[in-house]
């Protein structure tokens, strides 16, 4: 049977893979009307099935030496990854959460592909698809143009035929990046290699971060909550009152959130409180074909949490990126990657506890098509997803932008936050603040 050696860095996502943080990305699209579950399967076959990775199993051999592989699953069977089930009545949001918490503490058969896909019959007189896909086939950009190649422009399919690996729905700014700039003399890659060891040195030189209530013990049990949908253009109108990008004002409200969260439970807020979050950046080409994998690295950005008023922390959290943006960091980070699949299983697990400590948070932002889309024929309302908390972070905060609006998906270790949705209350008043300054700001200027 053929095989394909898994590459070091999806090799790296596959073995940070632990039963209190386990490596799956969830996904979850909401649709006001009920999809046919036979349609679904197959729309699977024809257009995801393509991929040979939704085929492919990982095997790994018992010597520490020895690399993972991809084969294909000679036991394939779409009816074990591709499910439908309903919730217990009155399939609220309150029971979606509560199935959505269940399933994410559940870790995927490692005999067959890394994935699954359950259709949630009953949510709200419509339904929900819920997908849970494995870090190591791919990162969150790679598997959102994947998911978004099963969906049509319109209900009667725009491109029922189309090629799903050339297939895509919206022009996302993180896949525009340039390439990272490569020096072409013998002195400039020399300069280059050397920032590089000295930003990988500052790294590992970092401070663990301060224990709080968002970092601790870590159990198996998880917990989501998301928010309702923040309009796109009030977060623009905010950015640009006040210089700030896009990503800079939702972190900025993510951490006016969780000091206003730690706050209430423990009643102050220790002064000059920073901590850390671990922000993918993207490192693809813009490219037309789909390619799955993980391509991105990390920037450790120190979020305050200790900045009462909403525009001091804005104006902070908008310093500290555009610093690290012009540092070396997420390029370091990718390449650290590769090495962490390169060495022995427990050296990787040393290095994944140790660089865990300087973190508390997992914050990523993904952009979604900004057009109505289709699924089976059915309008997909709205989107979601989960990051895995990689090391030993216990909170995942995810962004994704969806025809106008913003949702934002927090995902929690129940030892730590035990009801995320609290969180997601403080996101809710911390964005209404921001909100008020710029329009108090607007006035003032006119």
């Amino acid at each position: 049977m053929p095989r394909e050696k898994m590459s070091f860095v999806d090799r790296a996502w596959l073995r940070m893979d632990d039963a209190t943080n386990l490596m799956i990305i969830t996904g979850l699209l909401f649709f006001e009307e009920r999809i046919e579950f036979a349609e679904l399967q197959r729309i699977i076959r024809e257009r995801l099935l393509i991929f040979e990775r939704f085929r492919q199993r990982v095997v790994e051999k018992d010597s520490f030496l020895a690399p993972p592989y991809w084969e294909e699953d000679p036991d394939f069977d779409l009816a074990h990854h591709v499910k439908r089930l309903e919730l217990p009545p009155p399939g609220d949001a309150e029971a979606l959460r509560q199935k959505v918490s269940e399933l994410m503490s559940k870790p995927l058969d490692m005999a067959h592909p890394l994935w699954e896909l359950y259709l949630i019959e009953n949510y709200q007189g419509g339904c929900a698809v819920l997908v849970r896909i494995h870090h190591c086939v791919a990162d969150g950009i790679a598997l959102v143009r994947v998911l978004l190649s099963l969906t049509d422009h319109t209900a009667e399919g725009s491109d029922p035929q189309g090629d799903a690996r050339n297939h895509s729905h919206f022009e996302s700014p993180a896949l525009k990046k340039k390439n990272p700039y490569v020096p072409r003399t013998v002195l400039g890659k020399l300069i280059l290699n050397i920032g590089k060891v000295l930003s990988l040195l500052r790294l590992a030189l970092l401070k663990p971060d301060p224990r709080t209530i968002f970092k601790g013990k870590l159990t198996v049990r998880k917990k989501a909550a998301w928010s309702d949908p923040l309009p796109l253009e009030d977060v623009k109108r905010i950015g640009k009152t006040f210089g700030a990008t896009v990503n800079d004002v939702l972190l900025s409200v993510i951490s006016g959130a969780l000091e206003n969260y730690m706050k209430k439970r423990t009643g102050s807020v220790p002064r000059d409180l920073n901590i850390r979050a671990a922000v993918p950046i993207n490192l693809r080409p813009a490219e037309e074909e789909i390619r799955l994998g993980n391509k991105f690295g990390l920037l450790f950005l120190s979020l305050p949490l200790s900045l009462e008023e909403p525009l001091p922390r804005l104006l902070e959290v908008r310093r500290r990126s555009r610093e690290l943006k012009r540092s070396l960091q997420s390029q370091v980070v990718f390449g650290f990657l590769r090495i962490m699949g390169m060495v022995p299983h427990f050296l990787e697990k040393w290095l994944v506890n140790f660089f865990g400590t300087k973190i508390t948070a997992v914050m990523t932002n993904v952009p979604g098509p900004q057009q109505p889309i289709y699924l089976a024929g059915k309008k997909v309302s709205s989107i979601l997803f989960w990051v895995p908390q990689s090391g030993r972070a216990g909170m995942g905060v995810s962004i994704f932008s969806y025809c106008g609006n913003v949702y934002i998906g927090v995902a929690t270790d129940t030892n730590l936050v035990p009801e995320p949705a609290e969180i997601i209350d403080e996101v809710h008043r911390e964005f209404e603040a921001l909100k008020a300054l710029q329009a108090a700001q607007t006035e003032e200027r006119e």
